[in-house]
Formats: structure tokens, C-alpha cells, sequence
């Protein structure tokens, strides 16, 4: 049986609501690690999370932060943390996002400067790849 014209538009319609929450959280991600306040930040994380920072912090060994606790210990750390207002991530297109009913895949690119003696300068430029489960 075809689907209903109504029964379509509102699947499309949610796809399109449901890419916007996720630029919108990604955005809200970037605009917490910058800004802060770090608590914030963790708060967007679920407790099976991993991020793999690969070798940006260390070039010499991968970083990988697991669960909310590793992200709470890594990112609220006063090394860290003094960074707040100080850094500018920028992510950008082309976005890919591709929807599996509760689960999802963005990819963006990303650069990201710092403010270092007064000046900003470019720190880090690749892009990101972000799974995501509704909650």
C-alpha cells in the first residue's frame, strides 16, 4: 500500500525538524566549549560517548575522552576551562547529515582558532564526524 500524501509530507517535514535540532546542537556544542560554561558543555554528552581528539593534544598518542565523566574531568579541568572566551570553534558545509530513525551521522568541517597574544590564530583545521542518538 503507498504511503498517504499526509503521512509524507509529515515524515519530510520531520526529517528537516530533526536536521535542524542537530545543526542546532552542534552549533550549541561549539558555542559552550568556547563560551561556556563548561558544565553545560558535558550536559550535551551521553554517558557512553567517546570523543577522539586523534593526535591534536599530543602528536605523539591519540586522545580519546570516554563517558560523561571523562568528558566532565577533561573539559571543566581550569586548563581547559581557561581557554572559555578564548577559543572559536567554527564548523561549516558542506553538513552532511544522514537520519536512521533514532540515530544519526553529521559530518562538518571545522576550524578552530585561539586567541594568542592578543591575535587569533588558526589551531586546528580537518573536520568532525559526530553519531548522534535521540534522547
Amino acid at each position: 500500500m503507498a504511503e498517504a500524501p499526509t503521512d509524507a509530507v509529515a515524515g519530510r517535514l520531520q526529517r528537516l525538524e530533526d536536521e535542524r535540532d542537530i545543526r542546532q546542537l552542534l552549533d550549541l556544542n561549539w558555542f559552550l566549549a568556547d563560551a561556556g560554561p563548561a558544565a553545560a558543555f558535558v550536559d550535551l554528552y551521553t554517558e557512553d560517548c567517546v570523543i577522539d581528539l586523534g593526535r591534536l593534544v599530543r602528536p605523539e598518542v591519540d586522545t580519546i575522552v570516554r563517558g560523561r565523566a571523562g568528558v566532565q574531568a577533561r573539559y571543566t579541568d581550569p586548563a581547559h576551562s581557561g581557554w572559555e572566551g578564548r577559543s572559536h570553534h567554527l564548523s561549516g558545509g558542506p553538513q552532511a547529515i544522514c537520519i536512521d530513525g533514532d540515530e544519526a551521522e553529521a559530518v562538518t568541517y571545522a576550524i578552530t582558532t585561539m586567541l594568542i597574544d592578543g591575535a587569533p590564530k588558526v589551531i586546528v583545521t580537518g573536520f568532525n564526524v559526530w553519531r548522534l542518538a535521540r534522547d
